[in-house]
């Protein structure tokens, strides 16, 4: 996480990979399946990833982090 001005956010492996999986149409619960974890750590990564990107929507967390580079949709 960062509280400088203009300095990118920092996620978890974790944290990027669910949001990758969110940029790819899965659901919470089929993240879960897929990464062996529960629905609330699924969750709780979800919640941590748009908190630390300041953004309050799963659409918001995708764009954002396509932005800033985290994740590459092609």
């Amino acid at each position: 996480m960062t509280d400088g001005v203009g300095e990118s956010p920092s996620l978890t492996a974790r944290e990027t990979e669910c949001v990758r999986l969110i940029a790819g149409g899965a659901s919470s619960s089929d993240i879960a399946r897929r990464l062996h974890i529960s629905l609330d750590t699924v969750n709780t990564h979800i919640f941590n990833a748009k908190r630390k990107m300041n953004v309050s929507r799963r659409g918001e967390l995708v764009a954002k982090a396509v932005m800033l580079g985290f994740i590459d949709l092609r």
